[in-house]
């Protein structure tokens, strides 16, 4: 289940990225149409429901909350995660 948040972070960034681009080749925001708008808005709710899927996950788990970099769980300790990462650093 690791991979699986760690992968789709990865390819709806990619997205976000890719749609944002298209968003600005069309002019900008005033002059993209409608669906250039309505993909950013599904990524963005797409973006928030994963984070809320993430960390409901690791809090049913009792593992603590995975780190956005490597993927590693970081324990939580009252309402705080540690500032660092022990696997990769960040």
């Amino acid at each position: 289940m690791k991979n699986l948040f760690i992968t789709a972070r990865w390819v709806l960034g990619a997205v976000t990225i890719v749609v944002y681009g298209l968003i600005q080749a069309a002019g900008g925001i005033d002059a993209a149409g409608d669906l250039l708008l309505k993909a950013m808005a599904i990524c963005a709710v797409s973006w928030v429901l994963l984070v809320i899927l993430d960390v409901c996950y690791h809090t049913f788990q009792g593992k603590g909350q995975a780190c956005p970099f490597c993927g590693e769980i970081r324990q939580m300790s009252s309402f705080r995660i540690y500032s660092s990462c022990k696997k990769c650093g960040k």
